[in-house]
């Protein structure tokens, strides 16, 4: 399993007088809105849950919850390469890699998972 670091981006309802209507219903949006979009999917980790039903309601829900997945071992290995490129050119040294104390990289690894959620937001709200 791929460390990473998640955060939610969407969450959408799916509702019907029949359980099984309601749960196509969601994986129809999934198909058309996530899994059909290219590489989009890579990223993305889905979860659906089935909604107790609220009183004097017939109608089952099933609710689609979207995560945005950052890849840990890509942002370091950036990270690390980045850092390696910039010792040898402008210090003509090589990295202490054991006195590294990842700031940088983890304010890198917030920057870019803030941006992408924002934009996956964006994007699921405006087909919503």
């Amino acid at each position: 399993m791929e460390k990473g670091y998640t955060s939610k981006i969407f969450e959408k309802d799916f509702s019907d007088e029949v359980s099984r209507q309601a749960y196509l219903k969601a994986t129809k949006w999934l198909a058309l809105n996530v899994y059909g979009k290219g590489n989009l999917s890579q990223h993305i980790s889905v979860k659906i849950t089935k909604l107790e039903k609220e009183k004097n309601k017939t109608e089952t829900v099933f609710r689609v919850t979207l995560y945005f997945m950052a890849n840990f071992e890509e942002m370091h290995n950036a990270h690390c390469n980045a850092c390696r490129q910039s010792t040898n050119l402008f210090m003509n040294n090589k990295p202490n890699c054991q006195e590294c104390k990842f700031n940088a990289f983890l304010t890198r690894l917030k920057y870019e998972n803030d941006n992408m959620v924002e934009r996956l937001s964006e994007r699921f709200e405006e087909n919503d």
